[in-house]
């Protein structure tokens, strides 16, 4: 007979968040955007705006990358890992929300000095 534990709970809910992080990586691939237009006249990539562009696509990726890292540590039985890949995966997650309300002028300082 199955036998409820925590531990069998935990792996269950890293299991269905490692299903729901291929949603965020296909979100984030969605809004990538790399275009020609991201070089300048003189043959130089401005990688500051690359990057602020692509931001999105980078927060997704680093969430995915940090939640399948959680899982397998989680079945391997390191849970140093785990516990810090569930911290990174909350910091990407926080910074994309943070994006989300970056086009409202007052919102933005309200919420960081919080």
């Amino acid at each position: 007979m199955w036998k409820l534990t925590a531990s069998g709970i935990c792996q269950v809910l890293n299991v269905i968040l490692a299903f729901f992080s291929f949603y965020l990586l296909r979100q984030g691939w969605l809004s990538r955007r790399l275009k020609s237009t991201d070089i300048k006249t003189d043959g130089k990539v401005s990688w500051s705006s690359l990057m602020f562009k692509n931001l999105r696509f980078m927060l997704n990726l680093g969430s995915f990358v940090a939640i399948w890292t959680a899982t397998f540590a989680r079945f391997l039985g390191d849970y140093t890992v785990e516990f810090t890949s569930w911290a990174a995966t909350s910091i990407f997650m926080w910074c994309n929300a943070l994006l989300l309300c970056l086009p409202f002028q007052f919102i933005g300082p309200i919420l960081v000095s919080m």
